[in-house]
């Protein structure tokens, strides 16, 4: 019976000595914490608890997220860095109005969306018929819209990107309604039309020659000053006011004080910039100051 009783007691004791193997960890190529250190009690001798371990769970992850690339930065349509780069005519358009001007900047490329409406300012189906010039010796990225286009529900934003300096909505001395991005470093772009809504997308990207002759911008006047460091009568200047401006006047100022100006006409009332071009048949011989509002220039005429 004693022995018996031993026996007993040994086969109870027996499993509590049992070694059990830990599963191999595994782990793969990145390595996070996930959460604070936790603590569990560790089983040392029977009937005691020992001092607490720290343990620190990791995990790894293999996979790199991917990133959808920027619309702006597809192939297709093709970029344009000299002169007309990208034009679109409508069999009929129900775009009268531009209502909106967004954008986007990625690293890279910036994109510019330009949502048209009905004079009333409802949304339209086909955008009207543009075309999109670069004028590169001055920097300037135009858009120029259809005679559809009356008018704009914006005339000037200050972008400030990467790429743009400011945008100006304005009404041609011929009646169009153009849309200037004055840009900031050398561009190339393209045009995408779109229906339904009817949107005009503009792309850029860093690319092309630089530009020699930047805008001479002011809080009244915009100056597109012709190339060249010498000139000749008859001579001429583009550019384009404000909205409200009532001074259509361009002068000519000689360094012995001569003085000669020219008037042009504005296009209409609207709210919007106004595009003219100023024509001086004869002026000052030297070097001259060209004013246009608060706008000025220094320029030299030769005899």
């Amino acid at each position: 019976m004693l022995r018996r009783g031993i026996l007993a007691v040994i086969a109870l004791l027996l499993p509590s000595c049992v070694t059990v193997q830990a599963p191999p960890t595994t782990t793969a190529a990145v390595e996070s914490t996930i959460g604070a250190p936790t603590t569990t009690p560790t089983p040392t001798t029977a009937g005691s608890i020992g001092p607490p371990i720290s343990i620190t769970s990791t995990t790894r992850f293999e996979e790199t997220e991917l990133r959808p690339i920027p619309p702006c930065l597809t192939e297709e349509p093709s970029f344009g860095g000299e002169g007309e780069i990208g034009n679109y005519t409508p069999t009929a358009s129900d775009s009268a109005l531009l209502a909106t001007v967004d954008w986007r900047v990625w690293n890279g490329c910036e994109r510019f969306l330009l949502s048209m409406a009905s004079m009333e300012g409802a949304p339209t189906l086909v955008p009207p018929s543009a075309s999109l010039v670069i004028l590169r010796q001055h920097g300037v990225l135009r858009l120029l819209l259809g005679a559809e286009v009356e008018t704009s529900a914006i005339s000037y934003q200050k972008v400030d990107s990467p790429l743009v300096d400011r945008l100006y909505v304005l009404k041609s001395p011929g009646g169009g309604t153009y849309v200037d991005l004055h840009l900031t470093a050398p561009t190339i772009a393209r045009m995408i039309p779109s229906s339904g809504p009817a949107t005009l997308t503009v792309d850029l990207r860093p690319g092309g020659a630089p530009f020699t002759h930047p805008p001479v911008s002011t809080s009244r006047a915009v100056l597109l000053l012709p190339e060249g460091e010498k000139f000749q009568y008859p001579f001429a200047v583009a550019g384009y006011l404000r909205p409200g401006s009532e001074d259509w006047v361009a002068t000519l100022t000689g360094a012995n004080g001569e003085v000669v100006e020219t008037g042009f006409p504005l296009r209409g009332t609207d709210d919007v910039w106004h595009g003219f071009t100023a024509v001086f048949p004869d002026g000052p011989r030297g070097w001259t100051t060209l004013q246009v509002e608060d706008a000025h220039a220094r320029l030299f005429f030769g005899e």
